[in-house]
C-alpha cells in the first residue's frame, strides 16, 4: 500500500513533464483503485459527504458520456477520430471511478502526512513547470500550450484553497504558498493568453471564501499577494515594449481584422472560426452538424469567395476545431452535447455545494476547478487532447481523496 501511495506521489509530482505520466497515474490508479475494491468487496459503512460527492460526480460523468455518445451516434461518427467527446468522457468517467473506490475503500494510518505529501507533488509538478516554460519553447512543450497551461492552473486552485485549511502545519503552509506562486509563474512564462483569466482566482477565493468559513488571516494575504503580483505582471507586459506576455499582440490581430479583413494571426483565425461554428450552430442548433462537416467546413473555409478571402483565411483551413469548446460542442452536437459540456462545469460546481458545510476548503477547490475548466475553454477545446480530461480528472481526484485524508485526520484526534 504504502509502495503504491508514494509511487503515485511521485508520477502526480512529474504529471507536468509528459502526458503519457498524467496517463500512467490515471491508469495506475484505477487498476490499484478496483484492486482494492476486489479484494474488500463493497463497503457496508455509512456513505459520508466524501462518499456521496465522488458518487454524484460519477453518475453526472455517466450523463454527459451518454449525451456525448447520442450526439456522435447521431452521426455514425462514434468510433470515428474527429469525435473526440466520447473519448475525453471515457477518459473522465474511468478517473471518477477510481475516484469513487478510492474514497470509499482507502484506510490511511498517516493521512495528514500522506495529505501534506500530495501538497508537496503539486508544488514539484508546479516548478518542473517552470524550468520547461523557461528551456522549451512553446512548440514542445509536453500538450498543447493552452491544455498545458490549463492542467497548472487545476493545481494553482488546488493549493490555493489547501493554504485558506486551518489545520496545516507551517512547513506545509510554506509548501502551498510556494506552489501557488511557481504555478503563476509557469503560467506567465508559457505565455498563453487563454490562461489568463485563471489567474484571477487567487482573488476570487479572497473576496467570497475569505468572508465566510475559511478564516486563516496568513492564508489570506498570501493569496491576495499572489493575485496581485499576477495582475501587475499582465499590466507591465501590457505597458512594456517588449511585450512578453503577447496581450498588445492579440489587440493589434483584431485591429487587423477590422481593418484589413485579413484572419491569419492567432487571434483572427479565432474570429473567423468564432463566426463559422455559430453559423452552424444556428443552422442545426438541436443535433448539430456532426464532426465530419465541421471539420470539412473548416478546411475548406473561404474557397470559392475569391482570391482576397481564401488568402485571408488560409490559416484557419488548416485547423481542425473553432478554438472555442462552447461552440464546439453547439456545433458538432448542437444543444445536446453542449449540454453534456455545461454540464461538467456545473456537475462540478453542485458537487463541490454538496461539500460546502464538512468540507468548505474542499468545495472552494472544486469551484476553483469549474471556473478554470470554463474560462479556458473559452479560447481552445481542451478535450481534443488527451491531455486534458487525465489532468481534469486527477485534479479532481486530488481535492476528494484530500476530503477523505483530512476528514481522517479529524476521527483520529
Amino acid at each position: 500500500m504504502r509502495i503504491c501511495f508514494w509511487g503515485a506521489i511521485a508520477l502526480l509530482a512529474l504529471c507536468t513533464v509528459h502526458s503519457k505520466i498524467a496517463g500512467l497515474l490515471w491508469g495506475g490508479a484505477f487498476l490499484f483503485a478496483a484492486w482494492m475494491r476486489y479484494r474488500r468487496g463493497p463497503s457496508l459503512k455509512p456513505i459520508d459527504s466524501v462518499t456521496g460527492a465522488a458518487k454524484l460526480w460519477l453518475v453526472i460523468l455517466i450523463v454527459v458520456l451518454g449525451l456525448w455518445l447520442i450526439s456522435a451516434a447521431l452521426f455514425g461518427e462514434l468510433l470515428k477520430p474527429q469525435s473526440a467527446e466520447p473519448n475525453a468522457g471515457l477518459r473522465l468517467l474511468i478517473g471518477a471511478l477510481a475516484v469513487a473506490w478510492l474514497v470509499n475503500n482507502a484506510r490511511a494510518e498517516c493521512p495528514d502526512r500522506m495529505s501534506s505529501a500530495i501538497n508537496a507533488a503539486l508544488t514539484a509538478g508546479c516548478a518542473i513547470a517552470v524550468v520547461i516554460a523557461v528551456t522549451e519553447d512553446r512548440a514542445s512543450y509536453p500538450s498543447n500550450a493552452i491544455v498545458w497551461s490549463a492542467g497548472l492552473a487545476f493545481w494553482m486552485v488546488i493549493l490555493s484553497g489547501e493554504m485558506l485549511r486551518t489545520s496545516l502545519s507551517r512547513q506545509t503552509f510554506l509548501v502551498g504558498v510556494v506552489g501557488v506562486l511557481v504555478a503563476i509563474a509557469a503560467i506567465l512564462l508559457s505565455r498563453t493568453r487563454g490562461v489568463y483569466p485563471a489567474l484571477l482566482w487567487p482573488l476570487v477565493l479572497v473576496a467570497l471564501a475569505g468572508a465566510q468559513s475559511l478564516r486563516q488571516t496568513a492564508g489570506r494575504r498570501i493569496l491576495l499577494v499572489s493575485g496581485m503580483a499576477a495582475c501587475t505582471a499582465i499590466a507591465a507586459s501590457v505597458l512594456s515594449g517588449s511585450d512578453p506576455l503577447r496581450l498588445r499582440e492579440a489587440a493589434s490581430d483584431i485591429q487587423e481584422v477590422k481593418q484589413e479583413s485579413d484572419f491569419n494571426s492567432s487571434t483572427g483565425v479565432r474570429v473567423y472560426l468564432l463566426r463559422l461554428g455559430w453559423e452552424a450552430f444556428t443552422e442545426s442548433p438541436l443535433i448539430g452538424v456532426g464532426a465530419a462537416e465541421r471539420k470539412r467546413r473548416i478546411q475548406s473555409a473561404g474557397i470559392g469567395e475569391g482570391t482576397e478571402v481564401e488568402q485571408a483565411t488560409q490559416s484557419a483551413r488548416k485547423l481542425g476545431h473553432v478554438h472555442n469548446a462552447y461552440l464546439h460542442h453547439a456545433m458538432d452536437g448542437g444543444i445536446i452535447s453542449l449540454a453534456g459540456f455545461l454540464l461538467t462545469i456545473g456537475g462540478l460546481v453542485y458537487v463541490g455545494w454538496t461539500l460546502r458545510r464538512e468540507h468548505p476548503t474542499s468545495a472552494w477547490q472544486l469551484y476553483g476547478i469549474a471556473f478554470v475548466h470554463a474560462v479556458t475553454n473559452l479560447s481552445s477545446v481542451n478535450f481534443a487532447h488527451n491531455y486534458y480530461p487525465l489532468m481534469l480528472a486527477i485534479s479532481v481526484g486530488v481535492v476528494l481523496i484530500q476530503a477523505r485524508l483530512n476528514l481522517l485526520v479529524l476521527q483520529q484526534r
